[in-house]
């Protein structure tokens, strides 16, 4: 359905609205302390879960040759923009967690000013308002707050980036100027915000609603977002295929039905704005919900977005309301940010919950413009003598999501806070059970640890990865023959699964069972050949069963994959004075 333009335009030259004067350079550099103030929690913070996974411990952020992996393979989690970032920062600052998180919060406040000059281009009251509220409302907590959402608040950047520069781009084209490097400029940003984090795939839609909003549909504005299409189906395409076949969200978590997926949309769409409205409670993982098909179910958040749509847009055809057109573009705009999220397509995150805070990071661009343009319309109504109190009454809104972010950034100080706050919301987080345990792990609380990874299996029995947590911790707690039984379940649950099977053969070690170690250490090995530290426990194994020259060579395998580890060249140095000796 095309979209009724906002008023009738004229054919004379469009000017270039004046977006960035010295009132708009003291608000950027508000917004750039305020949201400093509001995340000093956040820049204390060590780093948490998925930081391992996406920069702390992937060898290809760490390796100085790893950017054509990062670019040319999945290998790395392929994010590579944000992982080239990271690459680059890892070289600069190696893993101190400061400067992580610093440049998300700097991000996060570029968008926001970016946001406040968009609406300001875009002529919606309250711009700057709704820029604080999207720069400190407490949904974005998770986004800024957590170093991996770096891939949120980068390609947010590159987003509105990208926006600006295409309607810049329109009106010199309207108004017979050159336009061409403008619109270059857009679709290169649009490429570097996909190529940052590929959810940013609704761009060209947005781009098309603002044209046709703006200027009316035409021919050739539709031409000009082709490219953006283009990009975008290409990076869908990939992603699915991406977290298919390398995040591997595949699997009973994932099988729902085409009416299942649509509960799930449903309840999603509105969720996000239930969470914007009353921000209590945030939780890191929200409940998994079920989504049994029933009549009720199926049809009553559809039946709102419907009716929704379908009202706003008799109203624009209708009255020609402003006021209705400009919802109408706001509620396409929040549904369209929002499809890449609401369960249509598979996303590993799924398996533990169908819905996050740092899914609508983007989308809540648009309740915000919502409350700015809300409040900029009642103070309006107000005497022009009361409008001043009005305003100073609305700064309260900013500084009271201040401090709820302030108090909710402190739960992302480390992984111990940040789970076991989860619990405390969500007890059924069978994810929070098992790494708040492994948490407890590696700060050698081992006994603690065991009634997490055990709560983790009761809620999740087929959880191969607690099973192994709980096989470990037992080991270390000097009890192997208690931990061969949930280690060979976790064996059986995943295979291969090279760390359970390390731990089972070290359990069987343990225990005596040497030959039983040696057989499970063959397929460790297999499975981790550029594992130094699983080849030395191999050839320990090898000579407490005599079998010394297999063990020699199996130590000096282990010594050409880490030369610079002493470990393995004391054992090496040993095993050849028992070699000697013979």
């Amino acid at each position: 359905m095309a979209i009724p333009r906002l008023r009738k335009r004229s054919e004379e030259p469009i000017q270039q609205p004046i977006i960035i004067d010295r009132a708009f350079c003291l608000y950027a550099i508000a917004v750039l302390v305020v949201v400093i103030v509001a995340f000093i929690p956040a820049l204390k913070a060590g780093f948490i879960w998925d930081d391992d996974d996406h920069f702390t411990k992937n060898p290809y952020v760490a390796d100085p040759n790893g950017l054509v992996t990062i670019w040319t393979s999945a290998k790395a989690i392929y994010y590579p923009l944000t992982l080239t970032t990271w690459w680059v920062m890892r070289r600069l600052v190696d893993l101190n967690p400061f400067p992580y998180h610093l440049i998300t919060v700097l991000f996060h406040a570029a968008n926001a000013v970016l946001l406040a000059g968009l609406l300001r281009r875009l002529a919606i009251p309250g711009a700057l308002l709704a820029g604080l509220v999207f720069a400190l409302h407490p949904m974005q907590v998770e986004s800024v707050a957590w170093a991996t959402e770096l891939k949120n608040t980068q390609s947010g950047l590159f987003f509105f980036l990208a926006i600006h520069a295409f309607l810049s781009a329109e009106e010199r084209l309207k108004g017979g100027r050159r336009w061409v490097p403008l619109f270059i400029a857009s679709v290169l940003a649009g490429l570097c915000a996909i190529l940052s984090k590929p959810s940013t795939v609704p761009l060209p839609g947005v781009l098309l609603v603002l044209a046709i909003w703006r200027h009316g549909f035409s021919k050739g504005a539709l031409a000009r977002v082709v490219p953006f299409v283009l990009l975008a189906l290409l990076s869908a395409a990939w992603t699915i295929y991406e977290q298919k076949h390398h995040s591997n969200a595949k699997g009973p978590e994932w099988e729902y039905g085409f009416l299942e997926r649509l509960v799930i949309a449903g309840r999603a769409f509105w969720f996000y704005l239930g969470k914007f409205v009353a921000p209590r409670p945030l939780i890191f993982i929200y409940p998994r919900w079920e989504p049994a098909v029933t009549p009720a179910m199926l049809h009553l958040g559809w039946l709102l977005v419907v009716l929704g749509t379908a009202a706003l847009s008799l109203g624009c055809l209708y009255r020609k309301s402003a006021g209705l057109t400009g919802g109408l573009v706001a509620w396409l705009i929040y549904g369209g940010l929002l499809v890449p999220v609401l369960g249509f397509f598979n996303i590993y995150f799924n398996r533990f919950s169908f819905v996050a805070d740092h899914f609508a990071y983007l989308a809540l661009i648009v309740p915000c413009a919502v409350v700015g343009a809300a409040v900029a319309f009642g103070i309006g109504k107000l005497e022009k003598e009361l409008q001043r109190f009005g305003w100073a009454a609305a700064c309260m809104i900013p500084l009271l999501l201040g401090a709820m972010s302030f108090q909710q950034s402190r739960l992302y100080n480390d992984e111990v806070t940040l789970w076991s706050e989860t619990l405390k919301l969500n007890p059924s987080a069978w994810i929070a059970h098992n790494n708040l345990g492994f948490a407890l792990t590696e700060r050698g609380q081992f006994a603690e640890a065991m009634p997490h990874f055990e709560a983790a299996i009761r809620l999740k029995p087929n959880y191969e990865e607690a099973y192994n947590n709980l096989g470990y911790a037992l080991l270390e707690l000097e009890r192997p023959a208690d931990a061969i039984e949930p280690l060979r379940r976790a064996t059986e649950l995943r295979q291969p699964y090279p760390d359970a099977l390390l731990n089972l053969a070290n359990a069987l070690a343990g225990i005596g069972d040497l030959d039983g170690a040696s057989n499970v250490y063959t397929g460790v090995v297999a499975n981790l050949p550029h594992d130094a530290i699983a080849h030395m426990n191999f050839g320990a194994i090898l000579a407490m069963q005599g079998r010394y020259d297999e063990a020699l060579s199996m130590m000096e395998r282990a010594r050409k994959l880490d030369p610079q580890n002493r470990d393995i060249e004391k054992a090496v140095e040993r095993l050849r004075a028992v070699l000697s000796k013979r």
